[in-house]
């Protein structure tokens, strides 16, 4: 078949799966008894009432659907956008204006009202992406003072780092205090910062955004193409596990911040680094049956050999841009693989929506299908990501 035919067919195939999740989520998320969205639908697609809110989870609902409709240049999802976005600015936004509590009751009070760097992140991303949408200047101001608000507590500067919970109580940023660093924390904000870098250029922005870009490739990816998850301050690792989602998934991230900086040689950089990291994720991630398996432990080399909705999305992802780039089949055939595997066994063609975790033997899990950290985020991500790189390529042919 020839290249554009392919590109055609597997442009339109998640298309048709972007728009079967996101019919999910409108028909079976939205709480019309307390406002907002359902903290938890469990595995046999059960509402679980008075279920909390979680940031993780109204944020990632915000962006998924923001950003579809930036995409696919449509309003056909306007409502679901200005319901997260209003019950985030109602409810989740704190005394001060700017940052957001991590939980809610399922009546909207508060529930935990740290202040998790990586929820901060999220929420930043979200309103980036739904200021393109909605075209609100309130939502850009709001943006840029939780930059801001971010900057002022949660940049450690005698560390260089970033911390994973805001210090909005006490100065402590300065102080003797050794904190380790977080991958995931660092991740999340350099994809917000990449984001609103595109809608709000500054010096400082940009500054920070090359300190996360080259923390993440010095810091956090050692000599083995593997991500820390977690280092001292002195670089030394507290790693217990690799997880080769991010093997796949960090790397493709550096490329759109390297894109967004607009910095050749750092572009060249990272995508020679991805090229690295998505080899080694071929020779260890993948099982028997094409699918990515979790993780190892870093002392024992033990296998985790559970198979995470996760884990397969950002290998569907990492092997895209590789192939984008190399136009070698080693790519597209792993590509080809997982996809096929999930569509085999992870997507729950009776109810919607995937399953969150398999086994090795394909046995599902009975994890909730709607919870804190499971959302339209990486999945609608997927497939945006996908028709992008199909469209460049088709265009290229």
């Amino acid at each position: 078949m020839p290249v554009a035919c392919q590109n055609n067919t597997r442009h339109k195939e998640f298309e048709s799966e972007l728009k079967k999740i996101l019919r999910y989520w409108e028909s079976h998320s939205l709480d019309n008894d307390n406002a907002g969205f359902v903290g938890k639908i469990n595995f046999k697609n059960e509402r679980v009432e008075k279920a909390s809110k979680g940031l993780i989870l109204n944020t990632r609902i915000l962006w998924s659907f923001s950003a579809v409709s930036n995409q696919l240049k449509t309003q056909e999802y306007a409502a679901i956008c200005h319901r997260a976005y209003h019950y985030l600015a109602l409810f989740f936004k704190d005394s001060s204006g700017k940052s957001l509590h991590w939980e809610l009751e399922y009546n909207a009070k508060p529930k935990d009202s740290h202040k998790n760097t990586v929820g901060q992140a999220y929420a930043l991303l979200a309103l980036c992406e739904y200021y393109l949408f909605s075209k609100k200047e309130l939502v850009k101001s709001w943006a840029i003072a939780l930059f801001e608000h971010i900057e002022q507590f949660a940049f450690d500067v005698k560390n260089s780092c970033y911390i994973d919970v805001l210090e909005t109580d006490k100065r402590n940023l300065e102080s003797e205090i050794k904190r380790p660093k977080s991958l995931g924390t660092h991740l999340h904000l350099l994809e917000a910062y990449t984001s609103l870098l595109k809608l709000h250029a500054t010096e400082h922005l940009e500054k920070q955004l090359y300190f996360l870009v080259n923390l993440i490739l010095d810091d956090f990816i050692n000599s083995k193409h593997h991500c820390e998850t977690a280092i001292e301050t002195n670089g030394e690792s507290l790693s217990e596990t690799v997880f080769y989602g991010y093997n796949v998934e960090v790397p493709w991230m550096l490329i759109e911040a390297a894109k967004a900086l607009g910095d050749t040689e750092l572009l060249f950089r990272t995508k020679e680094n991805l090229l690295q990291m998505v080899d080694v994720f071929l020779e260890e991630a993948i099982d028997k049956n094409g699918a990515v398996i979790y993780g190892k432990c870093v002392q024992t080399h033990q296998l985790d050999t559970d198979l995470h909705w996760w884990t397969q999305i950002e290998g569907i992802v990492g092997l895209s841009y590789a192939y984008s780039f190399t136009s070698n089949e080693r790519y597209l055939n792993s590509f080809n693989d997982i996809w096929f595997f999930v569509k085999e066994h992870f997507i729950d063609l009776e109810h919607g929506e995937w399953f969150a975790r398999l086994n090795a033997s394909t046995t599902k899990y009975q994890d909730d299908k709607i919870g804190m950290w499971k959302s339209p985020y990486h999945s609608a991500r997927m497939c945006l990501k996908i028709m992008a790189l199909n469209k460049m390529s088709a265009t290229v042919v």
